[in-house]
């Protein structure tokens, strides 16, 4: 070797066999996966609300489908799933006490400590800014104020001290279910930038959110039992049957003001009165069952029949918008 080889040879220090490219790679990957676990990307099937808010909003307000059109829907779309995992983040991370004493989330990345808090805050902080930066940008000042309300509502004050809504009794539902018509209206204002959905429209929405949430609750406590009190510290002021009245509640009013609306804006959407009660009864067996899928949403996927007939009614709902 002459002097120029030698000095390659101490300059360049020598490339990693393929076998370690290929391990830091899987390292990566891995710990990207989860850390994107955080993020409950399999909980964004719930921004389908905002579909629904442009469906309606086109429907009331009449106007033609474009492509650019289209393509703002779906970066909506995109941005509220992006600001749902962000309040996702936080409620990780504030929640990881609580999550340490359920049998099922305290393998979640934050409560097992596979994660660092640190790195989360800046991706969850990088999340929030992203979202709200496109959002004024790109949209009008009620859907940038829409989105702010769901950061608000459902990041901060759902999850943070001093208010934390989620540990008072009966708010706490409320709370959550308000993310119902925050999705709806963040797809309204894509659309009508005029005027907000019908009042009546955004009481449904929300109680109809309550019963999903009421019916979560239901299963979470029946299936912990003894240990809900730790878990969730507002199962001190439940139980059984005060659950079960507010799930029926909350099913009662979001007939009776689908009935309201129906009367004032779509007589036609009374023949799709039979398509919820179906889907009411279906899902109360469900929520109902030992160790109800109900208790994690994300499990819903499992009852593949269940699925198909909700996709089915909610198909069939937004075409009778148009009738």
């Amino acid at each position: 070797m002459d002097w120029r080889g030698t000095l390659a040879a101490a300059v360049i220090p020598p490339a990693k066999p393929n076998h370690m490219k290929n391990e830091s790679l899987s390292y990566y990957y891995r710990r990207t996966k989860i850390y994107l676990r955080v993020a409950r990307l399999d909980h964004w099937f719930k921004n389908i609300s905002v579909l629904v808010g442009i469906i309606a909003a086109i429907a009331y307000s009449k106007v033609s489908i474009e492509t650019p059109l289209l393509l703002k829907s779906c970066l909506a779309i995109f941005l509220a799933c992006l600001m749902s995992s962000a309040n996702y983040v936080i409620n990780e991370i504030v929640d990881a006490q609580f999550d340490k004493e359920h049998p099922d989330k305290k393998f979640r990345p934050v409560a097992s400590g596979n994660v660092s808090v640190k790195k989360l805050t800046f991706f969850d902080a990088f999340l929030i800014i992203l979202t709200l930066v496109v959002s004024y940008l790109v949209f009008n000042e009620k859907f940038f104020l829409s989105m702010i309300l769901f950061f608000i509502i459902g990041g901060v004050f759902y999850n943070l001290p001093p208010i934390r809504t989620k540990d008072v009794p009966y708010i706490d539902v409320i709370a959550e279910s308000a993310n119902n018509p925050l999705r709806l209206m963040i797809g309204w204002y894509v659309i009508n930038n005029e005027s907000g959905p019908p009042l009546m429209g955004i009481l449904c929405y929300w109680s109809l959110g309550a019963i999903l949430v009421t019916a979560k609750r239901l299963a979470e406590f029946r299936f912990l039992g003894k240990n809900s009190i730790q878990y969730r510290p507002t199962f001190k002021y439940y139980d059984n049957s005060l659950l079960a009245v507010m799930y029926f509640f909350y099913i009662a009013t979001t007939l009776v003001t689908f009935v309201l609306i129906s009367l004032e804006y779509k007589h036609q959407m009374f023949y799709f009165l039979p398509f919820i009660l179906i889907f009411f009864i279906w899902f109360t067996f469900l929520t109902f069952q030992q160790d109800s899928v109900v208790k994690e949403p994300e499990r819903l996927f499992e009852k593949k029949a269940f699925v198909t007939y909700s996709l089915l009614v909610l198909f069939i709902f937004c075409g009778a918008l148009f009738l």
